[in-house]
C-alpha cells in the first residue's frame, strides 16, 4: 500500500486507497509525503493524497533507515520537481538488498544521479523513456521504473521486470491514474509516457505474504486457520506446497480454510519413554 502512497503524489487531484491495512509502514509513508507538500488523510481503512502547490524535493534525514519506501520517491520526485533526495533506505535482515538496479535505471532515463554517504541525490529536467534490462527481476527496481516512465519522454520497455502481484496490482493503480502500461506475459512491460496522471481510487486485495503468514502459523500450532479477503490466485504456489507437507484445505470465494493434518502420535501411539531403572 506504500507504493501505492508514492504513486497518488503524482496525481492531478485527489486519490483513494481503500482497505489499506493499520499498520506502522501507513503512517511512516503518510509522515514522509507530508514532509514533500503531499497532503495525506487517514481514515482507519482508507488514505486519501492530493499533491500540494508546492514540492519539497528533500525527504528529511529522520526518515534514515526506517523502510526501502524513498528510493521509490526519487522518480516521482524528478517528476514533481526537477531533483529529489532520498536518504538511505532500511530493509529487513535478509541480506544484502542494494539499490544499484534503481540508480542504473535512473541514469539510463537521463538523470543525474549521485550516491553518498548520507543518501541519493538525483537531477533531471525531464526522464526520458528508453530501453533496461534488470539482471534479476526485482521488485522494488521494477516499481522505480514504472513510477518513473509512466511521465517520461517517449517509450520504455522493460526487460525481466518483476510480475509479482503487487507490482501488476501498482501497474493497475498507475493506469487508473492514466498511464499507459502494457504487461507481457515474457516479463516485458512497456510504458508509454503521458503528460500528465489523475487522481484515482484503488481497493487494495488482501496481502499475499501476510495471508501465508496466518496459514502457516495455524498449521504449525496443529490449529485450523480461516483467512478471509487474500484471492486463491494470489497463494496458489502456497497452498499446494503446504498440501504436500499434509495440510487440508477448504477454499471458496469467500476464504481459505487450512486444516493441520493429525500428529503422527496421533495415529501411532507413541512409546513411553523409559525410564531409570525401569
Amino acid at each position: 500500500m506504500s507504493k501505492h502512497m508514492v504513486a497518488a503524489m503524482m496525481g492531478n487531484g485527489e486519490s483513494s486507497i481503500h482497505n489499506a491495512p493499520e499498520v506502522g509502514e501507513v503512517g511512516i509513508t503518510a509522515e514522509m509525503l507530508r514532509a514533500l507538500g503531499i497532503h495525506v488523510e487517514i481514515s482507519r481503512t482508507e488514505i486519501r493524497i492530493e499533491k500540494g502547490a508546492e514540492i519539497e524535493p528533500r525527504v528529511p534525514d529522520a526518515f534514515t533507515g526506517l523502510n526501502r519506501i524513498p528510493i521509490l520517491m526519487l522518480g516521482p520526485l524528478l517528476h514533481l520537481a526537477g531533483e529529489a533526495f532520498v536518504p538511505l533506505v532500511g530493509g529487513d535482515p535478509i541480506g544484502r538488498r542494494p539499490v544499484n538496479f534503481h540508480v542504473d535505471a535512473l541514469r539510463a532515463m537521463g538523470a543525474e544521479v549521485q550516491v553518498g554517504d548520507a543518501g541519493i541525490y538525483a537531477k533531471a529536467k525531464r526522464l526520458n523513456g528508453t530501453r533496461i534490462e534488470l539482471p534479476y527481476p526485482s521488485v522494488g527496481a521494477t516499481e522505480t521504473v514504472l513510477m518513473s516512465a509512466v511521465l517520461a519522454d517517449g517509450k520504455t520497455v522493460l526487460k525481466n521486470a518483476a510480475t509479482e502481484p503487487e507490482v501488476v496490482e501498482l501497474a493497475l493503480f498507475l493506469q487508473r491514474m492514466g498511464a499507459r502500461i502494457e504487461l507481457s506475459p515474457d516479463r516485458r512491460i512497456v510504458i508509454e509516457g503521458v503528460e500528465r496522471l489523475r487522481g484515482a481510487q484503488t481497493w487494495l486485495t488482501g496481502d499475499r505474504i501476510e495471508a501465508f503468514s496466518y496459514l502457516a502459523a495455524g498449521l504449525v500450532t496443529q490449529g485450523e486457520v480461516r483467512v478471509h479477503g487474500c484471492p486463491q490466485d494470489r497463494l496458489v504456489t502456497a497452498i499446494t506446497t503446504l498440501a504436500r507437507m499434509g495440510a487440508q484445505f477448504d477454499i471458496n470465494d469467500e476464504y481459505l480454510c487450512a486444516t493441520a493434518p493429525p500428529r503422527a502420535c496421533a495415529r501411532r501411539p507413541c512409546r513411553p519413554t523409559p525410564t531409570p531403572g525401569s
